[in-house]
């Protein structure tokens, strides 16, 4: 039997709840990405959809997916009220401060945050 992956159910959180979402793309993600931009090997659908296309299309909402933990800062405290932000457990630590953020949801690996 099938059943939704984690970032499906995500996905329609965010489609329900959230104005916008921002995503940290995974660390192992963001190594890879700086690999293929230095050798002018990224094709530009890479950056639109990520490594998680399922939730631009699920979600019906815009995504930012972020390669670099400076931009990703910038966007986190940009953000308006009911925008989101979901990263992936493992890197908790490297996010910036979402004390401005209340934690929605996990879905298995991933943590849903929406700013207040």
């Amino acid at each position: 039997y099938s059943s939704y992956d984690d970032t499906y159910k995500l996905a329609q959180d965010v489609r329900n709840e959230c104005k916008s979402l921002t995503i940290l793309i995974d660390q192992d993600g963001r190594k890879t990405y700086d690999v293929l931009a230095g050798m002018h090997l990224l094709i530009s659908t890479s950056a639109w959809y990520g490594n998680h296309p399922a939730i631009v299309y699920y979600s019906s909402k815009p995504v930012s997916y972020m390669y670099n933990l400076k931009s990703y800062e910038k966007r986190v405290s940009a953000n308006t009220s009911n925008d989101c932000v979901a990263l992936e457990k493992k890197d908790f630590d490297s996010s910036p401060d979402l004390g401005t953020y209340k934690l929605r949801d996990l879905f298995g690996d991933w943590a849903l945050w929406q700013k207040k």
